[in-house]
């Protein structure tokens, strides 16, 4: 049973792991859809659609296998101008971020406090032994000299990078032409043994493409090189490269398709990429696909020209490594303060402390916040709690007779106020009984009469009550 255990546990864990492993796998080949930030451009307006149209357009023409071989060799040049074009535009897009920060830090003033302190620790190091002549200095201008001698070296690399990047759209442009085809040729120039005009034409406008992008990269690393005062890289090929194809052209000099696979590699040498990455699906690929995957190798890659390191704008760690590091201090001196009155150094300081803390913000609630609440609480429901109950039928007959007999009594100990009130008491009671009687809604019944027991003294004084109002009380109150 034991054994029989073991082996199931070991079935499990193997299953475990490789699904663990698949997983990983999976995540790996996601992972390369992820991790680009950049938005490419379509170089030449050539996105997919358009580029599949085209693709499209000469599969259905170039049936051959040496048609086959020129489709693959434009979907790599198409390949290659989108990441040269994705890669210059991160280039440009570098170096316009630095140059408007030295521009902006031009204009903001303070140039002599930021080159010193700014630039981080190693910056202040350098320029302290320099100032103090341990070491030989890098420039001999101000303060802003230097700022000014980035902001130019940052324009001209912008406009280096900009005239590349529009020679690569242009050569991206002569994709285009592999749908053109020239009516132009004369017959001599079409023995039986050349290839067909359309192959021809799309052989020739791939050999331009790619020749133009190799030319105006290679230009570029010549200026960048004399700009930054390095010797250029070696040449693989002369730089010349037609900007337009022409009919003339392709019939003089046809191009063989190991010619175009060397131009390939030309390329690919140029913007440090293997040739091995590139699509090279045979026949009828996909454009859509050759696109991704050029535009996802552009991102991982980055910029194709990087900005000098001494002209880099310095990061938000260097421009404030001073606050830091002061940050750092006193976080440093507080935790040894800390552990020397911990428990770890044998000390009972910080639980004593942390508990006269705690002692003494329980007492301040208690004392500030929870008791003036409870007061304020105390006030307004006070009148609430001390109301009584709804009184019975029983109490309001009691409260009403008490209330007649305390009218009577006060109509005995005071009979002059009774005697005054009584003329306006019967002549209140005429009004009233004659304005019943020409009312609208009076029936014509007669109207009762005050009974006499009603006037007297005795247990019922109902008149008194009604003939007591209060303007006779205050004429009492003042005699």
């Amino acid at each position: 049973m034991q054994a029989m255990a073991a082996v199931y546990e070991e079935a499990a864990f193997c299953r475990i792991r490789t699904t663990m492993l698949s997983i990983a796998q999976h995540v790996a080949r996601k992972s390369a859809w992820i991790w680009p930030k950049w938005q490419s451009l379509p170089v030449a307006a050539l996105d997919m659609v358009a580029a599949q149209a085209v693709l499209y357009t000469l599969s259905t023409r170039l049936t051959t296998p040496e048609g086959s071989e020129v489709i693959v060799a434009w979907l790599q040049a198409l390949q290659l101008s989108q990441i040269a074009s994705d890669r210059l535009l991160q280039s440009v897009w570098d170096t316009q971020q630095n140059l408007d920060f030295w521009r902006n830090r031009l204009r903001a003033g303070s140039h002599g406090s930021f080159m010193l302190l700014a630039r981080g620790p190693t910056g202040f190091v350098s320029d302290v032994l320099a100032a103090l002549h341990f070491r030989p200095k890098k420039s001999s201008g101000s303060a802003s000299d230097r700022i000014q001698e980035r902001i130019v070296a940052l324009e001209l690399l912008s406009t280096h990078l900009a005239e590349a990047l529009s020679a690569v759209h242009k050569a991206a442009d002569l994709l285009r032409q592999a749908l053109v085809v020239s009516a132009a040729l004369s017959p001599a120039f079409r023995p039986q043994q050349q290839p067909p005009q359309e192959e021809l034409v799309a052989c020739s406008a791939v050999s331009g493409c790619l020749m133009s992008t190799a030319a105006a990269l290679q230009q570029l690393e010549q200026q960048v090189a004399q700009q930054q005062q390095t010797p250029a890289p070696p040449q693989l090929a002369p730089a010349a490269a037609p900007a337009t194809v022409t009919a003339e052209s392709r019939a003089a000099a046809p191009v063989s398709q190991a010619g175009l696979q060397q131009q390939v590699a030309r390329v690919c040498h140029l913007l440090h990429i293997p040739a091995q990455l590139l699509t090279s699906n045979r026949g009828h690929g996909n454009a859509g696909a050759a696109l991704a995957a050029a535009s996802t190798l552009a991102a991982q890659l980055g910029p194709l020209v990087h900005v000098p390191h001494w002209a880099h704008m310095p990061s938000a760690m260097q421009r404030h490594w001073i606050k830091y590091s002061a940050a750092a201090g006193i976080g440093a001196c507080a935790g040894w303060f800390l552990y020397k009155h911990s428990r770890l150094a044998g000390s009972q300081d910080l639980d004593i402390w942390t508990n006269a803390a705690v002692t003494a913000v329980k007492g301040a609630w208690a004392d500030h916040v929870v008791s003036p609440l409870l007061i304020v609480r105390d006030e307004l429901f006070k009148t609430f709690r001390d109301r009584p109950s709804i009184v019975s039928s029983a109490e309001f007959e009691a409260d009403k007779q008490s209330l007649l007999r305390m009218l009577a009594e006060f109509q005995r100990d005071h009979p002059e106020v009774v005697a005054a009130v009584a003329p306006s008491s019967n002549a209140m009671s005429s009004s009233n009984t004659a304005a019943t009687a020409t009312s609208p809604h009076y029936d014509g019944s007669a109207i009762p009469e005050p009974s006499a027991a009603t006037n007297s003294g005795g247990s019922s004084s109902s008149s008194g009550l009604l003939a007591v109002d209060a303007p006779d009380i205050d004429a009492v109150n003042q005699g």
